[in-house]
């Protein structure tokens, strides 16, 4: 287990999950705001094979966990933290649309932000969202400060930033 919420747990993912990691990866929904591409039964496969691979390196810049409901043990979504430099991460979050408005997001940005603090080589911890993603973007104004709006051009879309300095 990495960390637990009051709610949720959050830990590695296992080659167990691949079923609701799929139904999460090909939900329109879900991967449209983000925005992402929605991937089929082989490219999740390779995404969930690259993720637990990525457990193996010590210090890999991209760390992606299950968030699971900590009463049952039941796979809700993703949350990620990424190295962006060696005092700066971005944080991320995705849930199964079954699990939306119930406050799931908002518990695991703050516990995010809570983990992070932890480690004392940590200034600084960013979030994107896709602009027009209000509901993240309600989220993370409650524990971060809104930075800029900045097309990204990976996805020709345009992106809110946020960002929490820690002292």
């Amino acid at each position: 287990m990495i960390f637990q919420t009051s709610r949720l747990c959050i830990k590695k993912l296992t080659i167990d999950e691949f079923e609701p990691f799929f139904q999460l990866h090909s939900d329109p929904q879900v991967m449209n705001p983000i925005p992402a591409p929605i991937l089929n039964f082989d490219a999740s496969r390779q995404e969930l094979n690259r993720i637990l691979s990525a457990y193996k390196v010590k210090d890999h810049r991209l760390r992606v966990y299950g968030v699971s409901l900590l009463e049952n043990n039941k796979f809700i979504g993703l949350c990620a933290i990424i190295s962006t430099d060696s005092h700066s991460r971005s944080i991320g979050y995705r849930f199964l649309t079954e699990y939306w408005k119930r406050g799931f997001g908002t518990e695991v940005t703050e516990g995010l932000i809570s983990y992070l603090k932890q480690n004392k080589k940590i200034h600084k911890i960013h979030a994107a969202v896709a602009k027009d993603n209000l509901a993240s973007k309600k989220i993370l104004k409650k524990f971060m400060v809104f930075t800029k709006d900045e097309l990204d051009t990976e996805s020709d879309s345009y992106e809110s930033h946020f960002e929490l300095q820690i002292e």
